[in-house]
């Protein structure tokens, strides 16, 4: 399911797990004997991995950890892991650079990820969602994978498993959410399914237990993808999930990518109503200002007819906001305590009620309508920062 689920969005993760394969695939190959000039191949993958995620320099460390703690730590004598190492740097130095020179945003938002999110998670829950995020059912394959590199017959391999740890045990450190180690998962998966086929080879009843086996992974398939791909209506599965889960497990929980994908074009056009009743001398001088990046990124694709809609949530507070507007402004996410503290003059204009399987975190979030700035919003913009993706629906005073 969770596959299914990093695959059924164009987004970071889908990325992430391809360039952790694709490294893995090299430092197989190289444990299994191939040239050492696979290496080069792997920096110039760990390169562009970098440039999509972090996460695959934790997973380079436990990697090289696990080499040198077997005797296949053989494998990062000479030139060649070095020459890949490098190749891995270059491609990663225009982000260095461009850290640098945005002071270093990444790791603020790292920290802040951390500080608002990550300490309130449990280190037993992560745990056991590793084994329910990615079904019971095909859990048995990489925990068997990840066993069999710890037996005689494996033991070539076994610096992977012992990757596969350290890279696990990172994670519990940090509380992290139950996806982050998703990419790796791939090489256990990979290794389960060798050693299911020498355990079928090898028993009596091959050929019975692989029709059983195939025959569970398959069915345990069909039942994830349900609650991973856009397969039945929206109010339709949550009415599942409230009924199997009797009532003490909230639909948003496990469906909340799904909900976030709707509403946004109907969001656009109460921006554009409200832009409407403005007048010709307004329109000229309004910016809209949204509390996240999703609704100024709405704003933006859906409202054709409307100015650039700005926002100090993640990215959008480094393309800041324009600076020939915001004598006028409409927003949306900020509590009117909040704008008050911008503005002389703050009305609330609707309250944007729109299709009920949206998030419920953003129903009924209040458009306002902002006048007699109290300075300019390039002078404001550094008290609007917000890289974090703790998700306010309304952004109070206190923040």
């Amino acid at each position: 399911p969770a596959y299914l689920r990093a695959g059924g969005m164009m987004c970071i993760p889908i990325f992430e797990i391809l360039f952790f394969t694709c490294f893995s695939l090299c430092v197989v190959k190289i444990i299994a004997g191939a040239s050492p000039r696979w290496w080069v191949l792997a920096g110039i993958l760990a390169g562009f991995g970098l440039l999509n995620k972090y996460s695959i320099a934790i997973w380079i460390i436990a990697v090289v950890l696990g080499l040198l703690l077997t005797p296949e730590r053989r494998k990062l004598r000479g030139p060649w892991p070095w020459i890949g190492g490098a190749i891995a740097f270059l491609l990663f130095m225009p982000h260095l650079a461009w850290e640098v020179s945005h002071g270093w945003p990444t790791l603020e938002f790292l920290r802040l990820i951390r500080s608002d999110m990550l300490v309130h998670n449990s280190r037993l829950g992560f745990l056991l969602s590793q084994v329910i995020f990615l079904h019971p059912i095909s859990s048995c394959v990489w925990i068997l994978g990840l066993g069999s590199m710890f037996t005689r017959r494996r033991k070539r391999y076994r610096a992977l498993g012992w990757a596969f740890l350290v890279f696990l045990v990172f994670f519990v450190v940090l509380r992290s959410k139950p996806y982050y180690p998703l990419p790796a998962y791939t090489v256990l998966f990979s290794a389960g399914s060798v050693q299911l086929e020498y355990l079928f080879n090898e028993s009596r009843r091959s050929l019975i237990l692989q029709r059983t086996a195939g025959g569970l992974l398959i069915l345990g398939g069909i039942l994830g993808s349900f609650i991973s791909l856009p397969i039945l209506p929206l109010v339709a599965l949550d009415n599942i999930i409230v009924t199997l889960g009797r009532n003490k497990i909230d639909p948003d929980d496990l469906t909340t990518e799904f909900h976030r994908q709707y509403g946004w074009e109907e969001f656009a056009g109460r921006v554009e109503e409200v832009y409407g009743t403005l007048s010709d001398d307004e329109q000229e001088t309004c910016t809209i200002l949204m509390l996240s990046y999703m609704q100024a990124s709405a704003v933006n694709f859906y409202g054709h007819e409307l100015p650039r809609a700005v926002s100090g949530h993640m990215n959008y507070y480094l393309w800041g906001p324009d600076p020939d507007r915001g004598a006028v402004a409409i927003t949306c996410g900020f509590s009117e305590s909040r704008l008050l503290e911008i503005y002389g003059d703050v009305r609330l204009i609707n309250q944007n009620k729109i299709l009920p399987w949206i998030n419920s975190k953003y129903q009924n979030l209040p458009i306002y309508v902002c006048r007699e700035p109290k300075s300019t919003l390039s002078e404001l913009w550094p008290t609007i920062k917000r890289y974090t993706h703790s998700d306010p629906a309304v952004w109070g005073s206190d923040h």
